[in-house]
């Protein structure tokens, strides 16, 4: 395995299948191998975990982590885990984690090892992982899908006390991941979650828009929300976005949740309550291909008048803005529209959250409620 051609394909980038039970002692034998006067150093600050059940996001995962890997060297430990298969089936290699070098230029990195398993080999595999996370670093895990019911490698390194980064957006079962990662706020640990991210500028705007007095009367009498998502289909585990902005909505304003969400006549509704006054909000879709957030209209009425907020997120290509319309029956009170901006790439996410000093306490609080909410 250590001759020249295939020491030679590593340092290339090439990804070279290893048996599973030999991966430590495949690198070690390819590491040592590499010529002194390639200038290489073998490198790692962090052990990257990244878990997934589908195949077909392993070029797309592979491409983040070697941009994440370019700020901080790592290990890297990409699992492809799908243990409902009917198939049996274990495979794995190891890539290295660096860019090809130029003569003389001192390059340092590390290596990704990509296992995957199927059926009954799935737990198997987590079996075979947890040695392969380096002693004495900390641990990044990512779980690309969502956090599954069942998670035998965090559980295996939750001692490391890892950084547990998930994306809400698109997952397999909205519900136990969003109870997974209030679990393990409970226990001290740490959660982040991508999605939060995405929706900054949509908090940015409402914080700004309530700060106005303009929106005084708006924000005293709210009687209805509806969000706006994009999508064929209105899908249950890709309501994230809208069921965490009124969760903090909700803590942000002191409601008290009443009906948790249910899908009546095409749309998922929830009933919240503040002295006694009655707020439903709902999520609808709309035929958009990105599947966000793309609107939200709050409804207030008093004896004296009825207003209306409604905020629209505009495409331009590849960037938007969120535009704003504040009306009191009927008559535009105040129209406002941000700069265009493009959304962040999923491996700057990645890296704004691994890098963040503290836990986001209002992200906290807002999952306690939308836990409870699904």
């Amino acid at each position: 395995m250590s001759s020249p051609n295939i020491v030679e394909r590593f340092l290339r980038g090439e990804e070279l299948p290893v048996a599973a039970d030999q991966i430590e002692n495949v690198l070690a034998m390819l590491w040592q191998a590499v010529p002194a006067e390639r200038n290489i150093t073998r490198a790692s600050e962090i052990n990257l975990l990244a878990q997934m059940s589908s195949p077909a996001l392993i070029d797309r995962t592979a491409a983040i982590v070697r941009e994440f890997s370019k700020r901080h060297p790592c290990r890297a430990l990409l699992l492809v885990l799908n243990p409902g298969s009917e198939q049996e089936e274990l495979t794995s290699s190891v890539t290295p984690l660096f860019d090809s070098q130029d003569a003389g230029q001192k390059i340092t990195g590390g290596e990704q090892i990509l296992i995957i398993a199927s059926g009954q080999r799935a737990r198997q595999a987590s079996a075979l992982a947890s040695p392969l996370v380096l002693p004495d670093l900390p641990v990044a895990y990512w779980f690309v899908q969502g956090i599954p019911a069942e998670a035998p490698l965090l559980e295996s390194v939750l001692e490391k006390d890892p950084r547990v980064i998930f994306d809400s957006l698109t997952v397999e079962d909205l519900g136990i991941t969003l109870a997974r990662a209030n679990a393990l706020f409970e226990k001290n640990r740490y959660a982040g979650d991508l999605n939060w991210q995405r929706l900054a500028p949509w908090l940015t705007q409402l914080e700004e828009i309530f700060a106005k007095p303009e929106a005084a009367s708006l924000t005293a009498g709210i009687a209805s929300l509806s969000f706006v998502i994009g999508g064929e289909i209105l899908d249950e585990n890709q309501i994230g976005q809208p069921a965490l902005l009124m969760s903090w909505l909700a803590q942000r304003f002191g409601w008290e949740l009443v009906e948790t969400l249910d899908y009546v006549k095409g749309a998922f509704r929830s009933v919240w309550e503040k002295e006694r006054r009655e707020i439903v909000v709902e999520i609808k879709n709309t035929n958009a291909a990105m599947k966000e957030l793309c609107a939200l209209e709050f409804v207030a009425r008093s004896a004296q008048e009825q207003s209306t907020l409604t905020i629209t997120r505009v495409e331009n290509g590849a960037r938007f803005s969120l535009q704003t319309v504040l009306s009191r029956d009927g008559q535009n009170s105040l129209q406002q529209q941000t700069p265009t901006h493009a959304p962040p790439a999923l491996a700057e996410l990645l890296l704004r959250e691994f890098e963040r000093e503290a836990i986001d306490e209002s992200y906290k609080k807002t999952l306690t409620l939308a836990t409870k909410l699904i």
